[in-house]
């Protein structure tokens, strides 16, 4: 296909292969990861490595580069630089058998797994014995998996969960807002929006203000980091008092003829991209690879007010219908209807984002004669109001350049970068539109 502009851009881009860069979620250990008996973590060239037991090759990471990690109880899914999934290990749910498709955010539970897709809306697999798997629509900007239960935090900072609640951990607090969410076992953490970590389920009690926290996927041990990012694990002991950027938990604790059988262990990325690990260390869990630097976790973002009833502020984007084939010689004209109104003191950026066959994407600007950039940058700035179509794209399908492309498009607040900044930046729906060529 062709854009009619001076520049033939397509024809250049036949022979581009770029990684894309996406929108991640990295909440509770998405960086580190820690299962029953191994952890996963991705290092800083965005690689896989695990360690601790392998028995069902839990600890054999694919290759590839990777942005978020999620390990489950005996099996791990990671999401990929181009928004797709990859889990691997114990499969006897389908918990290793993911969807196809693009996201923002991948959950581990025990034999379950949830995925965010870029609209909010999950999708799960695997072990569906307590409807865990039967997810809400949501939308939701962030989701977390326990035992048998499955719950995602909405953009008010609700929450809401699906699946088991035989010890209350599929009902969160009412009225209660939360920055971010953790599951384990069959409990439920949440930050509060005031900065106070609260759980409900089987530890139902109050943990003091921490700014991330990590629940074993047995749900007896909680290690969280506080304000000044040192440690909080109440249920240990040897706890380092080094500062650490991130925390996950493992491990359970078991009654096996009426004695206590502890297992749980932590490990923490220090401030210089080092692992340590603390407490039982059975096939090596708690002994991390030495040398080994890894990646550092994004800013976790804040929920937003409430909206305000009076608020009259308005967001809509949709693109019109396409056919659902396009051959050679046909011409395409792409249309996205906006309708904004933004308060006085407000404005918005529209992007729109082409995302290729390769994964890679494209940017459109605002200069005709260099409509499509590699450069990550907003289609149209400072916006207050429009209620229009737009004509985005006129394409001309030529011979060489089968397949499918998206199109994106959603307003983002004046002057943030939504594959840099946080899902909150997002103003609006992600509109979206598939552009199927024939090469015949």
């Amino acid at each position: 296909m062709v854009v009619k502009t001076p520049f033939n851009w397509l024809t250049w881009l036949v022979f581009l292969a770029v990684s894309s860069l996406l929108i991640s979620n990295a909440y509770a250990g998405g960086v580190l990861s820690a299962g029953m008996e191994h952890v996963c973590g991705i290092k800083d060239d965005s690689t896989l490595i695990c360690w601790g037991r392998n028995h069902i090759n839990q600890a054999d990471p694919p290759e590839g580069t990777f942005t978020q990690v999620s390990a489950g109880f005996n099996f791990n899914c990671a999401l990929k630089t181009d928004a797709s999934l990859a889990c691997w290990g114990q499969d006897t749910a389908g918990e290793t058998s993911p969807p196809p498709g693009q996201f923002i955010q991948v959950e581990s539970g025990y034999e379950h797994a949830c995925a965010l897709g870029y609209d909010g809306v999950p999708i799960c697999w695997g072990s569906n014995r307590s409807n865990q798997v039967d997810f809400l629509p949501g939308p939701f900007q962030q989701i977390a998996l326990g035992l048998d239960h499955s719950c995602g935090l909405k953009a008010d900072g609700t929450v809401a969960c699906w699946g088991s609640d035989k010890k209350g951990q599929s009902t969160p607090p009412a009225e209660t807002t939360f920055s971010s969410i953790f599951a384990g076992g069959t409990t439920t953490c949440g930050i509060k929006t005031d900065g106070l970590t609260i759980c409900w389920g089987n530890k139902n009690r109050s943990y003091g203000y921490l700014t991330q926290i990590d629940f074993a996927v047995a749900d007896n041990n909680l290690c969280g980091l506080k304000i000044d990012n040192t440690l909080s694990c109440p249920s240990m002991s040897g706890v380092p008092h080094d500062v650490f950027t991130d925390v996950t938990t493992g491990g359970a604790i078991t009654m096996f003829y009426e004695s206590t059988l502890n297992y749980i262990f932590a490990c923490g990325i220090k401030t210089d991209g080092l692992a340590a690990c603390w407490g039982d260390n059975e096939y090596n869990k708690a002994t991390p690879p030495d040398d080994v630097v890894f990646m550092q976790s994004p800013s976790k973002p804040s929920v937003p007010p409430k909206p305000d009833p009076n608020d009259t502020t308005s967001y809509s984007l949709f693109f019109t219908d396409l056919k659902p084939l396009y051959n050679i010689g046909d011409t395409i004209k792409i249309d996205l209807v906006e309708s904004l109104q933004v308060n006085r003191f407000e404005r918005v950026d529209l992007w729109v984002v082409i995302k290729m066959q390769n994964g890679s994407l494209l940017y459109m600007t605002p200069v005709p004669a260099d409509l499509l950039s590699l450069s990550q940058q907003p289609f149209k700035e400072s916006l207050e109001f429009s209620e229009k179509t737009t004509r985005i794209l006129t394409f001309e399908v030529i011979p060489g350049l089968g397949g499918e492309y998206t199109v994106y498009a959603a307003y983002v607040e004046e002057g943030k970068n939504p594959m840099k900044d946080s899902f909150l930046v997002l103003k609006s729906n992600i509109a979206s539109v598939k552009v199927v060529l024939n090469n015949e």
